[in-house]
């Protein structure tokens, strides 16, 4: 191929002839003429194409085969009437390195896709940061939802230090309805 990845390929192809006095006249022996252009038609497209083209585009190649085939055996009154690869061999001691190569291509891809992922998130926590950044409270109110969702998973051990009460009360009392009172202090309902 030509990625130099040796293979082996089994074809077949279907042929008429519609001048049996050219097929006669033209070519000296068209039973060997007409294998062997297709032979070496083949080698020459393999040669040309990578192996993963190999593997996918397998009736397009066919296709590509055929045309090139006609070119040679129309002038002999043979035409093909269908080219098709039947299978494509690797040889056993490529196949592990073939795999692995597209193992880490598929790992490369899954690393570039989180990589996105993990800016799309700073980006998302920058902008969560500067909402936070002038409302401690809603910080505070925050810090404690995280802390409600670990306490939730099951075994978890969560060491709470000692102001996060003082905290706690803070964020309570700035989350709770406040009332003027007569003298101009502010009442909070607890």
């Amino acid at each position: 191929t030509r990625d130099a990845v040796p293979i082996f390929v089994d074809a077949i192809i279907f042929w008429m002839i519609w001048d049996a006095a050219k097929a006669t006249l033209e070519v000296e022996n068209y039973l060997a003429a007409v294998p062997l252009s297709a032979k070496t038609a083949l080698r020459d497209i393999i040669g040309k194409t990578t192996l993963a083209r190999l593997l996918t585009d397998r009736n397009e190649i066919g296709q590509e085969l055929q045309n090139i085939l006609d070119a040679k055996t129309n002038p002999w009154g043979i035409t093909s009437l269908s080219v098709e690869i039947k299978d494509i061999v690797i040889p056993k001691e490529l196949e592990d390195s073939i795999s692995r190569e597209a193992q880490a291509e598929r790992e490369k891809n899954a690393r570039v896709i989180l990589g996105s992922a993990e800016i799309e998130l700073a980006e998302k926590y920058s902008q969560a940061s500067q909402k936070y950044k002038g409302n401690t409270e809603a910080l505070t109110l925050r810090s404690l939802n995280l802390l409600l969702d670990a306490v939730k998973s099951k075994g978890s051990v969560i060491l709470v230090p000692s102001e996060v009460p003082h905290l706690m009360n803070k964020a309570i009392a700035a989350a709770l309805p406040k009332r003027s009172t007569a003298s101009g202090e502010v009442d909070i309902d607890i």
